[in-house]
């Protein structure tokens, strides 16, 4: 199995993530650190995935694709405009219907 760090703003998040969490065997190759990635640096071609769900800042976008070692993936799984007609949420914080990333990323929309 991989090692996995699971960084969350809100220690909340990752209080959630304790109490749910599948079995004792996944807790020990799991890391979770309270960090606000605009001030935490990553380390750069540190990580084989980066994975961002729910958090759509464009300008750490670089940092993620400098954290992946080469050939590494970025999963991204962002709202879209069209979500934000049914759900309440933040418009700077949702893609546009025509906005793709691109570049060794993995985009999931949710609409």
């Amino acid at each position: 199995g991989l090692d996995v760090i699971c960084m969350d703003f809100s220690a909340q998040g990752l209080k959630f993530l304790k109490q749910h969490r599948a079995n004792q065997a996944i807790m020990k190759k799991l890391f979770p650190v309270q960090a606000d990635l605009t001030k935490t640096p990553l380390p750069d071609r540190f990580f084989d995935f980066v994975v961002v769900i729910r958090y759509l800042d464009r300008q750490a976008f670089s940092t993620y694709l400098q954290a992946l070692k080469p050939g590494g993936l970025l999963f991204f799984k962002a709202f879209n405009l069209n979500h934000l007609k049914r759900k309440t949420g933040c418009r700077h914080f949702a893609l546009s219907r025509s906005a793709l990333f691109v570049s060794r990323c993995v985009c999931v929309l949710i609409q």
